[in-house]
């Protein structure tokens, strides 16, 4: 049987977890599920700006949403692309694993 790891329902009980904020997923995950180097990869290739709105006009700093402690944040809709392909690879890399 497969144990599913929990990163809590907070960010302090995230941290406390040991989980870790994959900005292109925009959740925090188990740290054994974290690639921080393909995360990196796409932030690189696909660069992007956050914002605090829907209209897009309350930039968030970078470093800000990279923490993961914000309660929302939105992104162009190019994004929804990136995101999906992050998300397909990452499953591929896991089934590759197993």
């Amino acid at each position: 049987m497969v144990q599913i790891a929990d990163c809590g329902d907070s960010v302090a009980a995230t941290k406390t977890l040991g989980c870790k904020f994959d900005t292109m997923l925009q959740r925090w995950i188990p740290v054994d599920c974290y690639g921080k180097a393909h995360s990196e990869l796409f932030l690189a290739k696909y660069p992007r700006k956050w914002y605090y709105d829907t209209n897009l006009e309350y930039e968030m700093d970078d470093a800000i949403a990279r923490k993961g402690e914000h309660q929302v944040s939105f992104t162009p809709s190019d994004y929804h692309k990136r995101h999906c392909s992050y998300t397909w690879e990452l499953t591929s890399r896991a089934l590759r694993e197993q």
